[in-house]
């Protein structure tokens, strides 16, 4: 796995893998951190992740009220059933992968935790292993955790 790690451009992080919850920003700040200081490409701050700390994202708040009253509720519902057959369609399609677990449907917000049954997962040795692959074979880019006990 190092080198992959060098491949990427990673140093070796073991302060994560004593984590039991990683925050997507404090993931950010570790990626940051463990970056080569000789690989030329250049690196642009993105807020950790969070739109909301660039202006340009921002809603002016003379407008709140505005959109407020008068966006329908047909907006909310079709989001609503959107997010609810993306999560569906997710949460079915993880039932059929051996090695993947969802232990539980999420409710309330679009995210899912999925358990890896590591056995059963040909040459991925751990949680921030896989994430790497799945990175570059897919450009899916998950966040790592380990579940406690």
């Amino acid at each position: 796995m190092e080198d992959k790690l060098k491949k990427w451009g990673f140093q070796d992080n073991n302060g994560i893998e004593n984590t039991q919850r990683i925050s997507i920003g404090g993931m950010m700040i570790k990626l940051k951190e463990n970056l080569r200081e000789d690989d030329p490409r250049p690196t642009i701050s993105l807020g950790l992740g969070d739109p909301s700390c660039f202006q340009c994202f921002k809603t002016c708040p003379a407008a709140i009220p505005h959109i407020l009253q008068k966006t329908t509720e047909d907006f909310f519902s079709n989001t609503i059933d959107i997010l609810r057959e993306d999560l569906d369609f997710c949460f079915d399609k993880l039932k059929e992968i051996p090695g993947l677990k969802c232990p539980q449907k999420a409710e309330g917000g679009m995210f899912i935790m999925v358990k890896l049954h590591l056995p059963l997962l040909d040459d991925i040795e751990d949680d921030i292993e896989f994430c790497l692959k799945l990175a570059k074979e897919e450009a899916l880019i998950l966040v790592p955790g380990k579940q406690p006990n």
